[in-house]
């Protein structure tokens, strides 16, 4: 895997369908509290109709930043908030801490991990989805029972999968590490 010193993976992730669906984009005073296996974050959230107000702490200080709501109608009926990046002005559901300031992915500049991954760190990423889905012990070359319940044509066909994953994982750490 080619390695990068930040990935969009690390930084802390202000999701909107996230918010609305816990009522923290209604008018209001909220607070919010959430981690990832980098960061811990508090922050108030002033919710207006058209935008929230974001109070949070970094290292520079108290920090205040406005985000605008855009407000989509679903065909089913209701609506869906989109924010609107304070940096690039596009409509997103996801923003990034990024350098002491909320941004959509796009101007955070990083990719996602899966976007950095080479041949190999692929197939071992999708061996390992596929001994989850079977229930099976996540050490690669672990014999694979079939789950109760599966129907045997299914799990033939994603036992295929697997051996077809884990020998390209292993031909490719072959070719980088030399062994034979």
């Amino acid at each position: 895997m080619r390695i990068a010193e930040t990935k969009i993976d690390d930084l802390l992730e202000l999701n909107s369908n996230w918010l609305s669906r816990h009522g923290l984009l209604e008018p209001g005073q909220h607070s919010i509290t959430w981690s990832n296996s980098h960061y811990r974050a508090f922050a108030n959230i002033l919710a207006r109709q058209d935008f929230i107000e974001l109070n949070y702490r970094t290292k520079l200080g108290e920090m205040v930043q406005e985000v605008e709501i855009d407000w989509a109608k679903c065909g089913a009926g209701g609506r869906r908030a989109y924010f609107l990046c304070p940096r690039c002005g596009k409509r997103c559901y996801k923003m990034f801490l990024r350098e002491f300031r909320w941004v959509c992915h796009r101007c955070t500049g990083l990719l996602y991990e899966v976007q950095i991954e080479d041949d190999a760190d692929k197939a071992l990423r999708r061996s390992k989805k596929l001994r989850q889905r079977l229930g099976a012990p996540m050490m690669t070359g672990a014999p694979v029972e079939k789950p109760k319940g599966m129907h045997w044509q299914t799990y033939f066909r994603l036992w295929g999968r697997l051996i077809h994953e884990e020998e390209k994982a292993f031909g490719f750490l072959v070719e980088r590490f030399g062994v034979t």
